[in-house]
């Protein structure tokens, strides 16, 4: 009867490696979940500032238009 619970407590190293496995996971899919929201963050960033950048150049664009009017054309 010992030997049969001698037997089983070699379990115990899979249950601690199963838990260790699963706290691996746990930590490995948290990572990827930040990285993932740091990438999307930052692509939302870079969106921003292209649509700025783009609102200054033409703001630039229409003030230079203004400045220089087209010459009449003469018949």
């Amino acid at each position: 009867m010992l030997e049969e619970y001698v037997g089983y407590s070699n379990d115990l190293p899979d249950i601690e490696n199963e838990r260790e496995r699963n706290m691996t996971k746990a930590i490995e899919n948290k990572l990827l979940d930040d990285f993932c929201l740091q990438s999307n963050l930052m692509y939302d960033h870079i969106k921003f500032l292209l649509f700025i950048l783009l609102m200054v150049l033409g703001r630039l664009a229409v003030q230079l238009l203004h400045s220089h009017p087209a010459p009449l054309a003469v018949s």
